[in-house]
């Protein structure tokens, strides 16, 4: 029975040496994590209530980043843009200490950028080959498994403390092995399911409306390169969000307004879309054309489209419309 409960306190120790290090070194960067975290939510919610201040995609951006830097954390660890927005929506329609027509203020400020985040259709999850690297081992995987083994070497020479000298080298030997192996057991699979929720959690924060604020940089650099981009003509504010950018080609003014989309889009959302630029020629003089920039090709019915002036390109096409137009 004595030699039972000293494997079983063996391993104990193991696994508890295990856990310790690891609150002490990953633990310790969640919890700097989550405070610079709650902290971005309270900045943006303080300074929307307090300065009416309507939040975008370039401040939050650098938001993040500050407060990467000043809690020696990645970026990529703290809450993502659209996290950022959905908790700081939250935080003001549960608020009693708003009145009800300031918080009706204050979503109307932000419903254009959280409408942008609505209609990014959603992606279906794409099935990624997953290959291990030598970086992902050496940053990742080894200094958690050197820990294990560590604490399982610990765990495994306090076990045998309690015998005797008289004991045999093969008890020991034996009992440290036992003790070592499924200490380590243990610990690799504790060390799984950290890994299972780490995954989950990261992928949670992949936004398909991230994707859409870097494919809109994209498109943008491509119009700088081909020398059509132009600064926005002054028109009604009304229409101020009503597209991304505006080119000129051959002397006639075009707007372009950027979707990420790389599949079938909802009828609805298209349609809500071109009248929004049909409602931004409408307001303009010089202006009488539109392109809608896709991700990728986009199957949508005919009589979706029926204004000749507004059209449907994916990217490449774009490109090549550009080359040939230019």
């Amino acid at each position: 029975m004595e030699v039972d409960i000293q494997t079983l306190l063996g391993i104990v120790a193991s696994v508890f040496l295990f856990l310790l290090s690891y609150r002490q070194t990953i633990g310790a960067k969640k919890e700097r994590v989550r405070i610079a975290n709650n902290e971005i939510q309270q900045t943006i919610v303080k300074r929307i209530i307090l300065e009416s201040y309507t939040p975008n995609v370039a401040d939050l951006s650098k938001l993040i980043y500050g407060k990467a830097n000043d809690y020696r954390v990645k970026a990529n660890d703290l809450m993502s843009i659209t996290q950022i927005l959905n908790t700081v929506f939250t935080r003001i329609i549960e608020s009693d200490l708003i009145a009800s027509d300031q918080r009706v203020k204050i979503l109307e400020r932000l419903n254009p950028i959280t409408v942008k985040i609505e209609e990014s259709p959603i992606e279906e999850p794409e099935v990624i080959e997953i290959k291990p690297t030598i970086e992902l081992i050496s940053q990742r995987i080894l200094p958690l498994l050197f820990i294990g083994i560590i604490a399982s070497i610990i765990g495994a020479l306090l076990s045998i403390l309690p015998y005797s000298q008289e004991e045999s080298v093969s008890l020991l030997s034996n009992e440290i092995i036992f003790v070592f192996t499924l200490s380590i057991s243990i610990i690799t699979l504790i060390l799984i399911l950290f890994k299972i929720k780490e995954s989950q959690e990261e992928s949670s924060k992949s936004s398909p409306f991230e994707n859409s604020f870097d494919f809109e940089h994209e498109v943008g650099r491509s119009l700088e390169k081909f020398g059509v981009l132009k600064p926005r003509p002054s028109h009604n504010q009304r229409y101020e969000s009503g597209y991304d950018y505006y080119i000129e080609i051959k002397g006639e003014g075009i707007i372009i307004e950027v979707k990420y989309w790389s599949k079938r889009v909802p009828i609805k959302i298209l349609q809500l879309t071109i009248d929004q630029l049909q409602r931004v020629l409408k307001s303009k003089e010089n202006v009488k054309r539109a392109i809608i920039v896709t991700k990728n090709s986009i199957y949508h019915p005919p009589e979706v489209i029926q204004d000749n002036n507004i059209k449907i390109m994916s990217f490449k096409e774009f490109k090549k419309y550009l080359s040939l137009e230019k």
